[in-house]
């Protein structure tokens, strides 16, 4: 299976592309590795102020990523020399937050998602706004996290839960559909099961459907527009990035296969819906919150994200959708989340 992965630019073996943070007040500029040179200096382009972790893998294992330490950038382009090895000989990559990033995790299929605080919901003005996209509401998410770049395949499902409910089959890296989200829920807490038997998952973490509000803070990486990629009223890019009705030759599609968001996430914007973990309200909470998980009870649970059936209106970033949890339907999917547990 091919995907274009953004994380890695080739410079001699390389430079990885980057994960950024968005701060409390002012959003901070996503650090970005700008250059590496045969002596291993590498160049980084951040927010002054900002702590930032530079992350490296040997080029003979480049999916086993270990900090190798962190900087504060006090000035912006910032030199910083690796004296360990020569740049030939890893990959490199730059992550912004206040704590380490774990780094357990395959980042050919995980990216970290670092704390910070966003606008949740669309401005009153935004094309095609519905009124459940409101008040705007500023979130700030505590932890950082690792979303799944892709939608759960039909691969993956088969093999954490021996069957394959999609009807849409005979290309195994589709996303898997026709779930409830029991069926979610029971898929993360299966693959939680199978990855802490081997210690491939880290203690204190597990797998999980993401919280609303970090199913549209991934979405967004760091932007205010109507789509990851800005605003486009006229859905005259969107085909780039994601399979609607227009586009979609009324099916699904193998993941990875259009334009990534800006945090390396693919499929944001269609293919299929994604489950969230949260019930649905019929508004935000408006004002300044802090890891919000929903109501604590209700008749509906919240999807995302948009799909190749509807149009391109229901694949914005602040659209919001629910749904009866038992419902199956071939249009929806998800996405996992890797979150600490509190």
């Amino acid at each position: 299976m091919q995907f274009r992965i953004p994380l890695l630019a080739c410079l001699g073996l390389s430079a990885a592309l980057l994960l950024g943070a968005v701060a409390r007040a002012q959003p901070i500029e996503a650090p970005v590795l700008e250059s590496v040179r045969l002596q291993s200096a590498v160049t980084i382009r951040a927010t002054l102020g900002t702590t930032n972790w530079i992350m490296v893998a040997d080029a003979l294992n480049p999916s086993a990523w270990r900090v190798l330490t962190n900087v504060v950038v006090e000035r912006s382009p910032y030199v910083f020399i690796d004296t360990e090895a020569a740049s030939w000989q890893r990959y490199y990559q730059v992550m912004a937050g206040p704590e380490p990033p774990v780094t357990t995790w395959d980042t050919n299929e995980w990216a970290y998602m670092p704390p910070g605080t966003f606008t949740m919901g669309s401005p009153e003005g935004e094309s095609d706004r519905d009124g459940d996209e409101g008040p705007q509401t500023e979130v700030t998410l505590t932890s950082g996290f690792w979303m799944g770049r892709y939608e759960v395949t039909q691969r993956q499902y088969l093999a954490v839960m021996g069957t394959n409910p999609s009807y849409y089959t005979g290309d195994l890296d589709r996303p898997v559909e026709t779930v409830t989200w029991d069926d979610a829920v029971n898929y993360c807490a299966a693959l939680t099961a199978q990855e802490r038997a081997t210690g491939r998952l880290p203690d204190g973490w597990e797998y999980r459907l993401p919280t609303e509000a970090q199913w549209e803070y991934a979405c967004r990486a760091g932007t205010t527009t109507q789509f990851s990629y800005g605003d486009d009223p006229a859905y005259a890019q969107l085909a780039d990035y994601g399979w609607y009705d227009a586009n979609s030759g009324s099916q699904t599609h193998p993941v990875g296969q259009k334009l990534p968001n800006p945090w390396g996430l693919y499929d944001m914007h269609g293919n299929v819906w994604e489950w969230c973990l949260d019930f649905y309200e019929d508004s935000l909470p408006g004002g300044s919150v802090a890891d919000p998980v929903g109501p604590s009870s209700g008749s509906s649970r919240v999807y995302r994200g948009g799909c190749w059936e509807f149009p391109g209106q229901m694949c914005r970033s602040a659209d919001r959708r629910r749904v009866a949890p038992s419902l199956t339907d071939r249009t929806l999917g998800f996405r996992v989340a890797a979150v600490q547990v509190r």
